[in-house]
């Protein structure tokens, strides 16, 4: 799929499907992570928690950042189709 959060600026832009994917991806990342973090506390690794959980909050907000961006690709193509 490549990287929607980085994508050239001759890609063109992307569909907010494709956004939306993107934003699958990225929850999914999360919750593994977040997964981890617990694991890892639960083992007694602290600092493998902390690192984990740092890894959880940047793919959340990696995927807040997707979601919003597809609500505005959504919305300005349901724009251009009422003109």
């Amino acid at each position: 799929m490549g990287n929607i959060l980085n994508t050239p600026a001759d890609a063109g832009p992307a569909t907010a499907q494709q956004l939306r994917a993107g934003a699958g991806e990225q929850a999914r990342l999360r919750n593994a992570a977040f997964e981890r973090s617990r694991a890892a506390y639960a083992a007694g690794d602290h600092a493998g928690a902390k690192y984990y959980s740092q890894q959880g909050k940047m793919h959340a907000a990696k995927m807040q950042a997707l979601n919003a961006r597809a609500a505005d690709a959504a919305y300005d193509g349901a724009a251009r189709g009422c003109v």
